[in-house]
């Protein structure tokens, strides 16, 4: 028996490397952690579509606080392509609002806290002032302890070739918050190492393994300006999501070597940051507008999403959180049903459910 995180980070890459492949994946033979081990919490960006416009607040937050996701990031996107669709409902969490208004009163009966979407409250629509005034607000709807984070700039060292206009966004986001609630995190997601690029011209060209580097060096110089970093890794099918990660060069790897090797890069290179990692809570045919029946872009197994979180857990991750449910609909339901029970068995009792 060994213990989780960074004194035996070789010994979990070895037994992960030795035990898991393909897409059934068996963790019985992985030595794990004491009973002891803090498991990992849980955060949900958004739920199903069809919970977002059918259930009530308090409906629909039992049902988080069932599978013990308590921090919810509000989320309703169900649609990507041709074009961005979102149900309403996002506005029910801005400012003005009430702390005995929907959806704020369901979130507190049902011990779930809200993680607030930072990059809007200091976007360049507002001002720095009223950015400030709608923290303040929110802090008072969600009521004391009812804020799990505020949410960083997305994925930010992607896509911005200006990385001092991209840290000043970051920092001032990152400074003015803390001005205001100091202990309450600040939490970055980062995008992964994707081994092709898209050109100026649309066509796709192979990244190198010097643009990968330099891609690192961004997200730790980034990184600073936060509490909570991670990366997302939607990773199903490998070959569709074409994601490299630290160590691999520019090599197309599944899960069982990305989540171990981006969780050690970040305990590596940002060691005083809580980890996040968040996870493939669609099918690519739901991103896509494609055929699920098309085997690349298929759901996760329920074999997947279990062992997506065991790999995470073992490589001693803090934090688990599950993007893409919000583009499900009625006929995914199955795939949240594994969503919220991988979740709840993660965050109770690892241990035995990684066995």
């Amino acid at each position: 028996m060994f213990s989780r995180g960074k004194s035996t980070r070789s010994l979990i890459s070895i037994a992960i490397a030795l035990m898991l492949g393909g897409s059934s994946v068996d963790l019985s033979a992985i030595a794990l952690a004491d009973q002891s081990e803090t498991p990992p919490t849980i955060l949900a960006a958004g739920a199903p579509r069809y919970l977002g416009e059918t259930a009530s607040d308090d409906a629909f937050f039992a049902e988080l606080a069932s599978a013990n996701m308590i921090s919810f990031l509000p989320i309703f996107q169900y649609q990507e392509v041709p074009e961005s669709q979102s149900l309403p409902r996002e506005v029910d969490y801005y400012p003005p609002c009430s702390p005995e208004e929907e959806p704020f009163r369901s979130m507190r009966l049902h011990g779930v806290k809200l993680v607030i979407p930072g990059n809007l409250l200091y976007a360049s629509t507002l001002t720095p002032e009223e950015g400030d005034a709608y923290l303040h607000m929110l802090i008072e709807c969600a009521g004391e302890g009812g804020i799990a984070g505020i949410f960083s700039v997305d994925e930010p060292a992607l896509g911005n070739p200006d990385l001092d206009e991209r840290e000043s966004q970051v920092r001032l986001l990152y400074e003015r918050a803390k001005a205001i609630a100091p202990d309450i995190p600040i939490i970055m997601v980062h995008a992964p190492i994707v081994t092709e690029t898209l050109t100026a011209d649309g066509s796709w060209r192979p990244i190198s393994a010097e643009e990968a580097s330099i891609y690192l060096q961004s997200v730790a110089r980034l990184s600073l300006w936060a509490d909570i970093v991670g990366f997302d890794l939607y990773i199903i099918p490998a070959d569709t999501a074409k994601i490299s990660a630290p160590g691999y060069g520019i090599e197309i790897v599944d899960y069982s070597s990305a989540i171990p090797a981006y969780l050690d890069w970040l305990q590596t290179n940002l060691p005083d940051k809580e980890t996040l990692i968040v996870l493939q809570g669609f099918a690519y045919a739901n991103l896509l507008g494609m055929d699920q029946s098309i085997d690349a872009v298929r759901r996760p197994t329920l074999d997947e999403l279990s062992g997506m979180a065991c790999v995470a857990w073992v490589s001693g991750v803090d934090h688990i959180g599950w993007w893409g449910q919000s583009l499900l609909g009625e006929s995914d339901a199955a795939l949240w049903n594994d969503i919220k029970s991988v979740s709840h068995s993660i965050s109770t009792d690892p241990v035995t459910f990684c066995q």
